[in-house]
């Protein structure tokens, strides 16, 4: 097996990254908003918008994929180099067909001549996404690497906001910039990747094998696509503008939170593909069970907090004139529960046992389910009524992939996490209640609630003997005595 580093350490650079990914938004969006004006900012959020699906088209599935079937024989050097050649031709040839509907489309919709420059500018991050080839790091599960570069071109692209774009005629200017911050450090792959792997092009012959695996996957995630977007489509529908953004406003905080816990998950794929690939499966299932304690104990106190000050976050979040949407957060926070562990099933159990067909079927029935039920629950309830069916969405698609993953591996977890976590998380809500009671500003409610809930909760699965900090505890207590 190829030296890798440690799961766990994998786990926190990849929530390092995703967290990221969140707070830089913070600092570009206010400055790029003013100083662009509504106009042409308005003008590269829509180009991107559509330039996402092309994106999304050239991409296939082949970043979930080659994350699923490559690490089984990254320690065979001759297979690695197949594999990532084979992959790496189908997705210039999917490039290729996505940047011929992309011109097609921008020489024949008149209604799209003046976001044509924009757009063109944009499509650099196709070409760049797939020379660069990120998910070879995947695969070998470098992501101190990935980390790093991601940070370093973050900031780099803030030095080049604000020193290059100062007018709205700078719009342009902006959307290259958007490219170089999510897509630039790619450009580094091309040698870096050359460590692990010498990717050439293949025989088309050879690669036939891997479209109907990633047009499964291709499929899924367009799925997924109409799944997050079809609550604000509808609400927009029914409801209009005012309600969207405060429902924005509302689904951000639980996107963002579903991401950080997410990437929890999805950081151990390769290391289960290495695992299942060498027949290790009892290792494989030691570790699954130990990630989902770990996402257990991390779920239940998020629940609690985003749903006692589900008020104070998204009026700190938006002002004010967004407090209203603290309902459909406080509905939202409970879909955390079965989105989490949906990703976990699906990713750590399904796709690794190569059950692309139920994956597929179980993302489009909770889009459909999603998409109906919006139709009955928004004109009712508004924005509660898009919470609701996002809870039920989540539910349906948690629902199946446990059913079938449970038929495929036997998951052991103890018992005493769920119970301890979940009393923690009650205690934590007590305390959080007689906060919310004593302190009447929000911002100086949420440093003291930030602080003294992770405390209490801490505090709690001491109390308790949660398993998973008594471990903790241990292993410190034994890097002391190693020192001494």
């Amino acid at each position: 097996m190829s030296k890798t580093k440690p799961v766990k350490l994998n786990a926190m650079l990849n929530v390092t990254k995703t967290v990221c990914n969140i707070l830089f938004p913070l600092i570009t969006i206010p400055y790029a908003s003013r100083v662009l004006q509504v106009a042409n900012y308005g003008k590269v959020n829509f180009g991107d918008s559509i330039i996402r699906f092309f994106i999304l088209f050239a991409s296939l599935g082949i970043a979930s994929y080659a994350q699923r079937e490559g690490p089984a024989f990254r320690d065979n050097q001759n297979k690695i180099n197949m594999f990532t050649s084979e992959v790496f031709t189908v997705n210039l040839l999917s490039t290729i067909l996505s940047y011929l509907l992309l011109f097609l489309m921008l020489t024949f919709a008149v209604s799209l001549k003046d976001y044509v420059f924009v757009m063109l500018v944009q499509s650099i991050a196709i070409i760049i996404t797939t020379i660069g080839a990120d998910w070879v790091n995947t695969i070998y599960e470098d992501y101190l690497y990935i980390t790093v570069r991601y940070i370093i071109m973050q900031i780099l692209s803030l030095i080049l906001l604000f020193v290059f774009v100062k007018s709205p005629e700078d719009y342009v200017i902006y959307a290259l910039i958007n490219v170089i911050a999510s897509v630039g450090g790619n450009l580094f792959n091309i040698l870096y990747i050359k460590k692990y792997v010498k990717i050439h092009l293949a025989p088309l012959s050879s690669c036939k094998k891997h479209i109907k695996p990633l047009l499964q996957l291709f499929a899924v995630n367009v799925a997924i696509t109409v799944y997050i977007s079809s609550d604000i489509t509808i609400l927009g529908l029914f409801s209009g503008d005012k309600q969207v953004g405060i429902y924005t406003n509302s689904s951000r905080v639980y996107t963002v939170v579903k991401s950080i816990l997410n990437a929890i998950m999805m950081v151990a794929i390769p290391r289960f593909s290495f695992l299942l690939g060498h027949s290790q499966r009892e290792e494989y299932k030691a570790m699954l069970s130990e990630i989902f304690s770990y996402l257990i104990t991390l779920i239940l106190p998020s629940v609690a907090f985003i749903f006692m000050l589900s008020r104070p976050i998204v009026t700190i979040l938006g002002g004010q004139a967004y407090s209203s949407g603290f309902a459909s957060l406080s509905i939202l926070s409970f879909s955390l529960i079965f989105s989490v562990l949906a990703c976990f099933y699906a990713n750590g159990v399904l796709l690794l046992h190569k059950y692309d067909g139920t994956y597929l079927f179980a993302t489009i029935f909770s889009a459909a389910i999603n998409a109906l039920l919006n139709f009955v629950f928004i004109p009712w309830l508004g924005m509660n009524g898009a919470a609701i069916t996002t809870v039920i969405a989540e539910f349906s698609m948690f629902f199946i992939s446990w059913y079938v993953s449970r038929q495929i591996i036997k998951i052991n977890y103890d018992k005493k996490v769920l119970i301890s976590s979940l009393i923690g998380s009650v205690v934590m809500c007590i305390g959080l209640f007689l906060m919310i009671k004593m302190i009447k500003n929000y911002f100086l409610l949420m440093i003291i609630s930030v602080i003294s809930s992770f405390l209490i909760y801490l505090l709690s699965l001491l109390v308790l003997k949660h398993p998973l900090v008594g471990n903790i505890k241990e292993k410190i207590s034994l890097s002391k005595l190693k020192k001494n």
